[in-house]
């Protein structure tokens, strides 16, 4: 099998298209868009229609919340699972403790927003749970890289024993930590070789 690593990135285009690089990845493929931005939808469905049947006694607000999690979260972990989002938010210059520090705090906001729609009188969900994640998070990101994927998968085991037995959720949340975690601890803070297509396989937007 031939295999081509290759760390430089090409600077984000101006305009809407390089907010969407910025999300991405510079250089993303067509076949990176479609499972990142298909596996996003279809989840997000599947939430909705999820709430529907099972006939949640939910208010628009607490529908509202969890599906458009179940498409940011879903698409965040196939998305920095790619290459081309590896090789751009682990770029030489954000490769740093610090860097990752701050990708990690500034997802306060899904906890937060569970909170808010589901617990508004009770912080321990939020306080828990996030704080789980700067605490294992902080702990992967200043692991050296060799072993770093051991040490992250360590870290998200005990993340599904505190989802399921420490701060378990009522049903329609019980995937929300979960893939929350597995978002940001595994998918996100693994350092990876960004592999890409060969000329027959590369089809870029």
């Amino acid at each position: 099998m031939n295999k081509i690593i290759d760390w430089k990135c090409p600077p984000p285009r101006k305009g809407l298209k390089g907010f969407i690089d910025r999300l991405f990845g510079p250089g993303a493929t067509t076949a990176e868009y479609i499972l990142q931005l298909g596996f996003a939808i279809a989840m997000a469905v599947i939430m909705l229609l999820y709430v529907l049947l099972a006939k949640l006694p939910w208010n628009i607000i607490q529908i509202i919340v969890p599906v458009y999690l179940a498409f940011d979260i879903c698409g965040g972990i196939a998305t920095n699972a790619t290459s081309s989002a590896k090789r751009w938010w682990h770029r030489k210059e954000r490769r740093t403790w610090k860097k990752d520090a701050q990708f990690l705090a500034a997802h306060f906001y899904m906890p937060l927003l569970i909170t808010l729609a589901f617990f508004p009188r009770d912080w321990s969900f939020f306080i828990i749970s996030y704080g789980y994640l700067l605490f294992a998070g902080f702990i992967i990101a200043a692991t050296t890289l060799y072993l770093r994927r051991a040490v992250s998968l360590m870290f998200y085991a005990g993340a599904l024993i505190l989802s399921l037995y420490a701060i378990p959720l009522q049903p329609g949340l019980i995937w929300f930590l979960p893939l929350f975690y597995l978002k940001l601890l595994v998918s996100y803070l693994n350092v990876e070789e960004p592999y890409r297509p060969n000329k027959l396989e590369t089809n870029e937007i």
